[in-house]
């Protein structure tokens, strides 16, 4: 019997704002001339040219930062551009388009390739400079001095709406250091959610239309309210998430920004650490791996309770899934390629399995019963895609929302000799994306997509 569900939606807001978009150029309106690398945002203080000479590498950067190169190294936003995924995606993206897809991917997963005209096409990829390839890093983001996306008719942080000018003064959270190498000048702009909204809300440059809100999500939720930035819970020790969703209060944690300097109050770790366990392990950085799994499992937590019927027989038993520890929607991102699911199973005393909803079977697919949270997207003609580019719009979004929560029922019947006590056991489980999706990226070549337990619960049945 197919499960039937409850969603409860904890900012409306969100859907309200989805179908303002939909359909408009929201970026620029018709005049994008002023947008050198549209429909990417960013520009260039003073409109010059810039070359990868302009550019410190993040080795450099090292030297005085040791620790916090460390942590940078194995993160995401360094691995941005070698992520393979993405880079067979761009590939196809630019295939399909002709080219016309420009610099929607490339400026978030290779800022300096883009602005500095290395990373054009994908042959390009093939002999890209070390400073490009090294995705998000040291100065390009401390190279930033300010944002204009209250310019852009969006109105919000999107597409990497920020102005760059890379240099002699590098900038962040401190305007007191003292280095020999360069200079500081303090950023309010760095401890801001908007410095990340800008890479982390995404909308196509031709439509308008949003195919990733994650800042979005946050500005709508209780943490946005009460001043927690996505720097409190992502530029964080993993082992403070708990205490930041609890309390709504940012967490300290004194350090030292270089080993050269005195320790702070207050230092941000660069682990960048989200949910992509997935790649960091496929790009030897299993510490980034251990850290992204640790998070996921904090994220939510679920009960079950029995639910009652006026059918004779039937057993109903309610999932209730909370998101207590997300400061956005789980999942986010490209959220019609995230899987986030209900493994459930009952099972007598014997130890049999006589009815279950959401297993994997030995290809890695998903039971067609399951309840996934995740969005369905679709093109111009309605057909499902999961290809970025071809995204009209969702035909539904079933994510669940900072400190929200979703409640599915599932039906069955106990087997008459069925030994009791009858236990049902349900897990949330999470993987990027479908094994379909490898299979259909790298053929034979393909690595089986693991998932990860995220929270589990059980109930007994006499």
């Amino acid at each position: 019997m197919k499960p039937r569900g409850r969603y409860i939606w904890a900012a409306p807001a969100l859907i309200a704002a989805a179908l303002i978009f939909a359909g408009a150029n929201i970026s620029t309106g018709s005049d994008n001339s002023e947008y050198r690398f549209f429909p990417n945002l960013l520009k260039i203080t003073g409109d010059r040219q810039v070359t990868v000479n302009d550019f410190t590498g993040p080795e450099t950067c090292g030297a005085c930062h040791q620790g916090i190169h460390e942590q940078w190294e194995g993160s995401m936003h360094a691995n941005s551009f070698k992520d393979p995924v993405w880079q067979k995606k761009w590939k196809m993206a630019f295939e399909e388009t002709g080219g016309t897809i420009g610099t929607e991917c490339i400026g978030c997963h290779s800022p300096i390739g883009m602005m500095t005209d290395r990373l054009v096409a994908p042959a390009d990829m093939e002999n890209l400079d070390n400073i490009s390839a090294n995705g998000v890093q040291c100065d390009y983001c401390h190279s930033i001095d300010s944002t204009h996306y209250q310019k852009t008719r969006a109105l919000e942080p999107h597409n990497m709406a920020v102005a760059i000018d890379p240099g002699q003064i590098k900038r962040g959270p401190f305007g007191d250091s003292e280095a020999s190498f360069h200079d500081s000048v303090y950023s309010q702009l760095h401890t801001s959610a908007e410095f990340c909204g800008n890479c982390h809300n995404v909308f196509h440059g031709s439509t308008g239309f949003p195919i990733e809100r994650t800042y979005d999500e946050w500005r709508h939720s209780v943490y946005a309210r009460n001043g927690i930035v996505c720097q409190d819970c992502h530029m964080a020790p993993v082992d403070n998430l708990p205490e930041v969703a609890a309390t709504l209060k940012r967490v300290p944690n004194p350090g030292y920004a270089s080993e050269i300097a005195d320790e702070r109050p207050h230092i941000y770790t660069h682990e960048f650490v989200g949910g992509n366990f997935v790649m960091s392990r496929l790009l030897g950085s299993e510490k980034s791996a251990v850290i992204a799994e640790k998070r996921l499992k904090a994220a939510a937590r679920m009960s079950l309770s029995a639910s009652a019927t006026r059918s004779p027989g039937l057993t109903v038993v309610d999932v209730k899934v909370e998101n207590i520890a997300a400061g956005h929607n789980l999942p986010t991102s490209l959220t019609e390629l995230r899987q986030m699911w209900l493994d459930v199973r009952a099972e007598d005393a014997a130890g049999r399995i006589f009815w279950s909803s959401g297993a994997v079977d030995e290809k890695g697919a998903i039971d067609s019963k399951a309840v996934i949270f995740n969005s369905l997207a679709v093109d111009d003609f309605g057909q499902p895609t999961l290809k970025p580019w071809k995204i009209s719009h969702f035909a539904y979004n079933k994510t669940i929302p900072p400190k929200g929560h979703a409640v599915e029922s599932f039906a069955f019947v106990i087997p008459a000799d069925a030994k009791k006590p009858v236990t049902v056991r349900a897990e949330l489980n999470y993987r990027s994306f479908d094994q379909s999706v490898a299979d259909a990226l790298f053929g034979d070549a393909a690595p089986r997509v693991p998932k990860i337990i995220m929270t589990a619960a059980e109930l007994k049945l006499d």
